[in-house]
């Protein structure tokens, strides 16, 4: 891949080499992936799963450069996620979750006093408060690679690819998503990897382009720190690769293996519609709602599970109040039955974990809101007692530093299945509870 050019730094981070973050970059990705980031190969009546969660610390320091149209944005790729699946047999079938958020640079990004010091939009050059005055299109892609760095244009042709979408200063976050469930793929040894990266563009000849204009990707650096420098990149979370989904993070690539002979009782999906909600409302800046809660009975260390939420979020507008800003989702596997703290949203017990990303965007004041989409992929942590039931919970917040007295806006309802939960068991012996169910 053709490297793009060094970004400008006119603040106080240092100027270094972009081959220098490049091959940080490797470093980092190939630590994490061979220490987490490993779908094993599963037995023929068994399953696994294996997600990352972690962003590249330079990607999210640097940002992801906006290029001159489509064909060099696949030039300035960013490899976001990476997932290792070796020894891949083609009567497996594999499921992929993958999202990630990306943020535009609006005006009070671009000011160095702004609460992300450091960070990417800092450093467009066009001076404080002032950004780019047009949308950047971006795209998240999927494909199998040589390695955890590998970019498609070098890998091959992407195995799906979100919907193009226009990054606008009303949404400024701008998640990005793309599910595929359960799918063959032949086997190949040279491409033992499967990949996510990101692009962003704008139309070619633009005449507004500046060569330092960027989009964020989203990430949460240790200590607030986007870095000054090579050797001070953001480390984001997890801070530590013991356990990656302990704590929230802002995308992941998720990737569940089945093996050959996986029974077809051994994988339980649930489909629900609006119906099932359990709140259908979020009170704006109030405490994170228990949009949907569903039990998972029988489980066993090692069983997987999947979920999926699609829902509309719209103001409540016969209150007359015009909702026009930020609502985040996040699924929770928690031992309470109550679906989670009602303050934090924060999964409960030793062995509760965060399934999907926590992340969201602004919804519009204007039309039908915004159409929230939040998955997810987790292997129940060791330790979880066997035939326990757990649960999974999605919980959504709805922020507006403009609102006052008490507000709220609505989860409705859209044409297809809103929440999905799917487990897949890993072998039962004859003594052993039954096959995980939802």
């Amino acid at each position: 891949m053709a490297a793009p050019p060094a970004k400008a730094r006119t603040g106080p981070r240092a100027v270094f080499p972009f081959a220098l973050a490049i091959g940080l970059l490797a470093i980092i990705a190939a630590v994490a992936s061979a220490a987490d980031y490993n779908a094993a190969d599963p037995a023929d009546d068994s399953v696994t799963a294996g997600v990352d969660v972690t962003e590249r610390g330079p990607a999210v320091s640097q940002g992801v450069e906006i290029a001159d149209g489509y064909p060099k944005a696949i030039k300035r790729a960013q490899v976001v996620y990476s997932v290792n699946a070796s020894d891949l047999d083609s009567a497996e079938t594999l499921s992929f979750n993958a999202g990630l958020q990306i943020s535009r640079c609006n005006p009070p990004d671009t000011s160095t006093t702004n609460a992300n010091v450091n960070s990417p939009c800092e450093y467009l050059g066009r001076g404080p408060g002032n950004t780019y005055p047009y949308d950047p299109m971006i795209e998240l892609r999927l494909y199998r690679a040589a390695n955890s760095t590998q970019d498609s244009e070098t890998a091959g042709t992407p195995i799906l690819a979100s919907d193009n979408a226009s990054c606008t200063q009303a949404k400024h976050h701008c998640p990005l998503n793309v599910t595929l469930y359960p799918e063959d793929f032949a086997a190949d040894a040279t491409k033992p990897n499967f990949n996510v990266e990101v692009i962003a563009w704008t139309w070619a000849g633009n005449p507004n382009l500046s060569a330092n204009d960027v989009v964020e990707l989203e990430g949460d650096c240790k200590n607030g720190n986007y870095g000054a420098g090579p050797a001070d990149d953001c480390k984001p979370k997890p801070f530590a690769l013991t356990d990656t989904q302990s704590d929230d993070t802002r995308g992941q690539l998720g990737i569940t293996r089945e093996g050959a002979l996986h029974p077809a009782g051994a994988r339980t999906p649930t489909k629900e519609h609006a119906n099932a909600m359990r709140d259908s409302r979020l009170t704006v800046n109030g405490h994170p709602a228990k949009v949907y809660v569903h039990p998972v009975h029988h489980l066993q260390p090692g069983d997987v599970i999947e979920t999926s939420a699609r829902m509309n979020v719209k103001d409540d507008r016969p209150q007359g109040y015009p909702f026009d800003h930020f609502v985040e989702s996040w699924w929770i596997f928690t031992n309470s039955a109550g679906g989670g703290s009602d303050n934090l949203g924060v999964p409960e017990g030793a062995h509760g974990r965060y399934v999907s990303p926590r992340n969201g965007e602004n919804c519009q004041r204007t039309g039908d809101g915004c159409v929230v989409i939040q998955r997810g992929t987790l292997t129940v942590p060791a330790g979880v007692a066997s035939d326990s039931t757990w649960w999974v919970a999605l919980r959504a917040h709805a922020k507006d530093s403009n609102a006052t007295g008490t507000n709220f806006v609505n989860v409705l309802p859209i044409p297809v299945p809103t929440f999905e939960v799917t487990c897949y068991s890993v072998p039962r012996g004859p003594s052993d509870p039954p096959p995980c169910n939802t």
